[in-house]
């Protein structure tokens, strides 16, 4: 399902030192940005937290090639 927020692409890790500095599979999720107004609403509703974390949850597993 996902949300609809564009995705914003990936950035260079070697920046990122909680990425760069972990020997493991790592990932970094910005869900929503608390500087918006819009989005900090929304990060305060339980059903979009929802959304969100089911969307992630959903890409781990589509990444992991398990079936959803």
């Amino acid at each position: 399902m996902g949300t609809y927020f564009e995705d914003m692409g990936m950035k260079n890790t070697k920046k990122y030192f909680v990425l760069s500095g972990t020997r493991m599979t790592a990932v970094l999720v910005e869900t929503a940005f608390i500087s918006n107004p819009e989005e900090k609403a929304m990060l305060m509703d339980d059903k979009f937290r929802e959304q969100v974390a089911r969307a992630i949850y959903d890409g781990i597993r589509a990444y992991s090639g398990e079936e959803i």
